[in-house]
């Protein structure tokens, strides 16, 4: 009963593969800041800090993760929003409570967030809303600083530059897309046997391991 139970499952998985393509990637992180905060700021509730990404124009992203650098005050829970480039279409909202200080990252994955790069302007904002007025704090690396005009303060459609000083300490993890090119209508076509064969070998497979863990079973009783 054994034998023919695992003759199925490996039935079933060899189906199950045949049909299944898993892409995995670490992604690239979008750093502005210098990775040396210098001091912590909050805000008040009700009020974002933000820091706003560049792609290259006419990639395709989707967005893996966003982090922010939690300097003080902890445990104190916050939005974390993403906005589309124009500062306010909401792409992605969560509310988020840090356990400590560092890095503290978010995945956005399984949400599916795709941005296309722009040549005029920023292509994606994540921000901090505040619920408190105590915190928490994220870092702030002050002069020098990695990037100069990437932080803004305010909220979604009405923001202010405040990078002239500093950038808050807000990330983003994003993963290009690729897509395969489409050939002319004029282009030869490849023999389709083999593809063919790929495809229809599972479908043959199956029935015939399945007969097999059937007749095993029988001559075992």
């Amino acid at each position: 009963m054994r034998i023919a139970s695992k003759i199925l499952v490996a039935a079933f998985l060899v189906g199950l593969l045949s049909f299944m393509t898993v892409k995995v990637s670490a992604g690239t992180w979008w750093i502005n800041d210098d990775n040396g905060t210098k001091s912590g700021i909050h805000n008040v509730s009700g009020n974002h800090f933000a820091v706003k990404f560049t792609l290259p124009n006419g990639q395709i992203h989707q967005i893996l993760k966003i982090s922010f650098y939690i300097y003080a005050n902890p445990t104190i829970t916050f939005r974390a929003h993403i906005y589309s480039s124009d500062g306010q279409s909401n792409l992605f909202t969560a509310e988020a409570t840090p356990v400590g200080t560092g890095w503290f990252d978010i995945d956005v994955w399984g949400y599916f967030i795709m941005v296309t790069g722009q040549l005029s302007s920023p292509t994606f904002l994540v921000t901090i809303e505040y619920m408190s007025n105590d915190g928490p704090e994220i870092g702030y690396d002050g002069y020098p600083t990695y990037l100069y005009w990437c932080s803004l303060e305010g909220t979604p459609g009405h923001w202010q530059d405040v990078g002239d000083t500093g950038n808050f300490m807000i990330r983003a993890q994003t993963e290009k897309m690729s897509f395969k090119e489409k050939l002319p209508s004029d282009t030869p076509k490849q023999p389709v046997g083999l593809t063919f064969l790929l495809l229809v070998m599972p479908l043959l497979l199956i029935p015939a391991l399945a007969a097999a863990a059937v007749l095993v079973k029988r001559r075992r009783t």
